[in-house]
C-alpha cells in the first residue's frame, strides 16, 4: 500500500511541473507549440505578411489565417455562400490614419483575394485579436485539464489515506 503513495507524490509532481509550464507557455515557445499550435501557426503567418506583404497558400500559418477569415465571413454572409469560396491570397495594404471624434489610431489593411475572384479587406489589429483569442482559449483549456486532473488525483489520495486510518492497525505478536 506504500507504492501507492510514491505513485501519488511523483504523479503530483509532474502536475506542478505541468501547471508551471502552462502557466509560463507564453514565456517559452516549445511550450506555447505544444499547448496552442494554431495560434503559433498563426503567429508565423502574421511575420511572414508583415515581412513580405503577401502571404499565399503555401506560406506557414495561412491555413490557420484563412479559416480565421472564413470564420468571420460566416458570421456575415450566408454559411452556403462561403462554403463554396476559398482564398487565394492575403495582401497587406500600406498603414493609414482612422481619425474619429474620440482618438486616432493606425489602420493597417489586408486585403483577401478569394477565388471568386473578390477581394475582402480587413484589417492587421482584428487579425491579431483573434489569433490572441486562440492562444487565450488553448491556454485555458490545458490549465483547466491540469487543475482537474490535480483534483482528482488529491480526492484519491484524501480517500486513500482516510481508509488507511480506519483500518485497525495489526499488533505484532511477542
Amino acid at each position: 500500500m506504500k507504492r501507492i503513495t510514491i505513485v501519488l507524490f511523483f504523479v503530483g509532481l509532474l502536475l506542478q511541473f505541468a501547471a508551471f509550464f502552462g502557466d509560463q507557455a507564453t514565456n517559452i515557445p516549445f511550450v506555447l507549440k505544444l499547448v496552442a499550435p494554431r495560434y503559433t501557426q498563426a503567429q508565423s503567418g502574421i511575420q511572414t505578411l508583415s515581412s513580405k506583404k503577401t502571404l499565399q497558400p503555401n506560406d506557414p500559418g495561412f491555413a490557420v489565417i484563412s479559416e480565421i477569415f472564413l470564420e468571420r465571413l460566416r458570421e456575415l454572409n450566408s454559411p452556403n455562400d462561403v462554403s463554396k469560396i476559398t482564398i487565394q491570397q492575403f495582401a497587406l495594404g500600406e498603414a493609414r490614419l482612422h481619425l474619429s471624434t474620440n482618438r486616432t489610431r493606425e489602420v493597417i489593411p489586408i486585403n483577401a483575394t478569394l477565388s471568386n475572384g473578390q477581394t475582402m479587406k480587413w484589417n492587421l489589429a482584428s487579425l491579431v485579436q483573434k489569433v490572441d483569442e486562440l492562444q487565450n482559449k488553448n491556454l485555458f483549456g490545458y490549465r483547466l485539464v491540469v487543475f482537474l486532473i490535480g483534483a482528482v488525483i488529491q480526492c484519491i489520495a484524501f480517500f486513500y489515506q482516510r481508509r488507511e486510518r480506519k483500518r485497525p492497525k495489526k499488533i505484532p505478536e511477542l
